[in-house]
């Protein structure tokens, strides 16, 4: 009976898995995936390196995704980070949100309506610390609001450092 039951709750397993696995292929474009997920909290942010290019997508709806820069510097100085975030779909209203190394927002940049193309922010940093980039489409989806909209189409974040 203990072998049957054991048996029963594997393949339960299995078709769970299964069924997991053919939802998340539904919501990435076919063939392409957003290899940065799962990237939705900021205290489980993706890494990305400076002068560095992503591509990524806001998929399913209210998703939120959270990077991640460590700013190491040779020297002492401040320098700025620019931040710039091209968009494909013509639904987002793409958003970004700067944070400190304490999590705590230190500057915002967005698009004013839905479809923007390009949208650049920029914050000055200190060596040696990281920054969080929240990438999200809605004007306020990182302090409770939604969006609603969605996109299997990819959205291109650039970061760069300057003087």
């Amino acid at each position: 009976m203990g072998n049957k039951n054991l048996t029963i709750l594997l393949g339960g397993l299995l078709i769970v898995g299964l069924v997991g696995c053919a939802t998340s292929q539904k919501v990435t474009t076919p063939g392409v995936g957003d290899r940065f997920e799962p990237n939705n909290y900021i205290f489980n942010p993706t890494t990305i390196e400076e002068n560095s290019t992503i591509k990524a997508t806001i998929n399913p709806a209210g998703d939120i995704d959270f990077y991640k820069i460590y700013r190491p510097f040779s020297s002492n100085q401040m320098q700025q980070v620019r931040v710039t975030l091209l968009n494909q779909a013509k639904n987002l209203e793409l958003q970004l949100i700067f944070y400190d190394q304490n999590r705590e927002e230190i500057a915002t940049a967005g698009a004013r309506e839905r479809g923007t193309t390009q949208v650049i922010g920029r914050f000055i940093a200190q060596p040696n610390v990281n920054y969080y980039i929240a990438v999200f489409s809605g004007e306020k989806a990182a302090r409770g609001y939604i969006d609603k909209e969605n996109s299997p189409e990819f959205y291109t974040l650039k970061v760069e450092i300057g003087k």
